[in-house]
């Protein structure tokens, strides 16, 4: 699940808006009352009120949001509203707290832009003296010791924290569910061999009315999810029961690195004519999406999704119904995660992607740079714009821009919406195909054959 709010951040410069993936830099967390600093100065921004964003801004640091995004968006408020000294303070900060990173190099180039006679001088050295301080202890307590290589170390803590959330995860999920014979998840006798069930385009997301214990909640058609997510609050209002003591794992979404706590339960899960008894739900803590439902459901069933009917036809495997119809490509099907992946050629460059129809946000969506040049785009276009995101875990930032020609199987597309992370830097997980490259095209999803069926619509 992967979401962008076009929310777009214009700034003073348009070649502020360069290369940058930037790392979290404390794998520690930030307290809620500094994320909900940060999320105001972000809504601030949005509306033009920089001073007021650069306030903001500035108390989410002091409360240990030690981020260079946080930095970023704190200079180019100031930038924004004439605080030249304010402005290049932060860059000179963002240089020194966050070297050999794509921050540092920007904030670089933007000192040079605005100190062009290099006469500046910082007459608050102390403050940097304490942000040092403070980012050293959160380093300490993180277990990465300073000096040389801490960017690099800080790359590896992360990557290793969510590569270890997502195998929690995953050793939950659907794909690992509870065999004994009383708790084996299976179809209902009434389940028929087709059904067709309709669906609402809501902001480009399947919807699809579920049932979970005889009671209904509009869900998103996500095959990017391995299974059904939801939260307390969504459970409290299917009149679940709210799992309380410890939780069987933790993982994380597609917007940034926090990690989020959930339990799994069974229930009686039906969308349209198809019913599961024993089928695992998912309750998170809190998720920021909207509930989901995963590939665990609909395992069962070759799938056909037509767009212009809005509708959602299901067959049970082996009764695929192409009729050698259309175009054809395979796809690979990886059980760990319930993950599709096929194979995209950007500019000529060709290489896996994970399908996933719950990514409403771009067309393509890229986790680091790493990714993208493995496609060939070693640079970020100067016209890339930042913007928000929003997955399971919460709200993050990454840079949107205009790929010039990919090519799945028959569908080609220029000038496609694409986005890179700028909080996730992961090059082990797959950059998510979505919803604006399958746009008018029904497509069958024959889980036995291991093959996608398009048609144009």
């Amino acid at each position: 699940m992967h979401k962008l709010n076009k929310k777009l951040f214009s700034l003073l410069c348009a070649a502020c808006i360069a290369n940058i993936a930037c790392t979290i830099c404390s794998n520690e967390p930030a307290n809620a009352s500094a994320e909900s600093e940060f999320a105001t100065g972000v809504q601030f921004y949005k509306s033009k009120n920089f001073r007021s964003a650069a306030k903001e801004f500035e108390n989410s640091i002091s409360h240990g949001n030690i981020k260079a995004p946080v930095f970023l968006y704190a200079a180019y408020a100031y930038q924004a509203y004439g605080e030249r000294d304010e402005a290049l303070r932060k860059y000179h900060q963002i240089a020194d707290l966050f070297k050999d990173t794509q921050a540092a190099t920007m904030a670089k180039q933007a000192i040079a832009r605005l100190d062009q006679s290099n006469t500046w001088i910082d007459r608050k050295p102390q403050l940097l003296e304490q942000l040092k301080s403070q980012l050293q202890a959160q380093l300490k307590s993180s277990g990465i010791s300073s000096g040389a290589g801490v960017d690099d170390k800080l790359k590896s803590k992360s990557k290793t924290a969510a590569k270890a959330a997502t195998t929690t995860d995953n050793s939950l999920d659907d794909t690992m569910e509870d065999t004994t014979p009383q708790k084996v998840s299976k179809l209902s006798s009434s389940t028929p061999s087709v059904a067709r069930v309709f669906y609402k385009s809501d902001h480009d997301e399947i919807m699809v009315d579920v049932r979970i214990n005889g009671r209904t909640m509009p869900m998103v058609f996500d095959t990017g999810a391995p299974g059904i997510c939801i939260d307390k609050e969504m459970a409290q209002s299917l009149g679940l029961a709210v799992p309380r003591g410890k939780a069987d794992g933790a993982t994380g979404g597609s917007s940034n690195t926090t990690t989020i706590d959930f339990w799994n339960i069974n229930a009686t899960v039906q969308v349209g004519p198809i019913s599961k008894d024993n089928t695992r739900v998912k309750i998170y803590e809190k998720i920021h999406t909207r509930p989901l439902l995963g590939q665990g459901f609909f395992k069962d069933f070759d799938y056909t999704i037509d767009h212009s009917a809005k509708c959602i036809e299901f067959r049970k495997k082996g009764m695929s119904n192409s009729g050698g119809k259309g175009y054809s490509i395979p796809f690979t099907f990886k059980k760990e995660g319930r993950r599709i992946i096929v194979e995209v050629d950007i500019n000529g460059k060709k290489g896996p992607v994970m399908l996933d129809t719950g990514n409403t946000a771009s067309g393509i969506a890229f986790h680091s740079k790493e990714q993208m040049k493995k496609f060939g785009i070693n640079e970020l276009p100067e016209d890339a714009q930042l913007a928000t995101t929003s997955g399971v875990s919460g709200s993050g930032s990454c840079y949107t821009f205009n790929l010039p020609r990919i090519k799945l199987g028959p569908i080609e597309k220029t000038n496609l919406n694409a986005d890179l992370a700028n909080e996730v830097d992961d090059d082990e997980d797959l950059p998510l195909l979505g919803q604006e490259m399958l746009s008018g095209w029904q497509f069958t999803i024959d889980m036995e054959k291991k093959v996608i069926h398009f048609l144009r619509r």
